[in-house]
């Protein structure tokens, strides 16, 4: 019995499953070839939809995260689907594993799939800081976010530039893993009331960048690997600069927002305390 993994329930995610399943093979019937591809793309993304347990469009519609980032996530999986029927067709094969990737068999793969993910880890996280915009409570944090929110821009391009280099499409991987810590980001802060939600967010924040030093970690050991000393040390750098990001959420954190919260009035939390966690 499939569990809710993400916000889609397990009726939603057998629907998606079946009718996936349902178009995918009937892609194979008689028809154009314009025809067979676009059934075949909607049914791989239909059972990626129902194998992740997520819908960017329905977490848009519901207000779970921006309209940008949703649409972005599902043309993501679009594309990974136009990506899984050419490769699939040319092995001749079905095409039933959803997620439109290819079998990573070499560690020229895996580097590249571990960048693909990074890539897009860094899209969701710039949406992210830039809906927060002005909103923020705390000046430093607001000051230290905005400074980030334009060296992770300026760092997507450059791992665009870097996939782009090796022939690899930048947006074949959309990164599960990061949208499901952005999930947790936005829940975060409607279900805390005012007076706790900023040390809520940096809390969050720093779960996020914490992921993300482990990705860059593991991919600058693989470049090295692989012989790539440049990007190596780009890939090390990055690493460096989120853990050094880190520190100054934490000293943020610790030395204003913390002990702001501590002496807030537990008033007001009732709203927050009636929404869903």
């Amino acid at each position: 019995m499939l569990r809710q993994t993400g916000n889609l329930g397990p009726a939603e995610r057998w629907f998606s499953i079946i009718a996936g399943l349902g178009l995918t093979l009937a892609s194979f019937a008689r028809g154009s070839g314009t025809r067979r591809a676009l059934t075949s793309i909607a049914g791989l993304s239909l059972l990626s939809r129902g194998a992740a347990g997520h819908c960017g469009m329905k977490a848009a519609l519901t207000g779970e995260a921006p309209l940008k980032e949703g649409l972005q996530d599902q043309w993501s999986r679009m594309r990974s689907g136009l990506s899984g029927v050419t490769s699939r067709m040319g092995d001749g094969g079905l095409g039933l594993m959803g997620s439109g990737a290819k079998g990573i068999n070499s560690m020229e793969g895996l580097y590249t799939a571990e960048l693909q993910e990074l890539h897009s880890a860094e899209s969701q996280l710039c949406t992210l800081l830039e809906s927060l915009g002005a909103s923020m409570q705390n000046e430093e944090l607001e000051r230290e976010l905005r400074g980030y929110g334009t060296e992770v821009r300026s760092r997507r391009e450059d791992l665009e530039r870097i996939l782009s280099s090796t022939g690899a499409n930048p947006r074949a991987h959309p990164d599960q893993g990061m949208q499901a810590l952005l999930r947790e980001t936005r829940k975060m802060t409607q279900v805390s009331a005012s007076g706790v939600r900023t040390a809520a967010l940096i809390s969050s924040l720093q779960r996020l960048l914490h992921y993300k030093i482990a990705g860059y970690g593991t991919v600058a050991t693989y470049a090295n690997t692989l012989g790539r000393v440049e990007d190596a040390a780009r890939l090390a750098e990055y690493a460096d600069r989120d853990k050094g990001m880190d520190e100054r959420l934490s000293s943020i954190a610790k030395d204003i927002v913390n002990p702001q919260a501590r002496i807030q009035p537990e008033g007001g939390a009732e709203a927050a305390a009636s929404r869903p966690h």
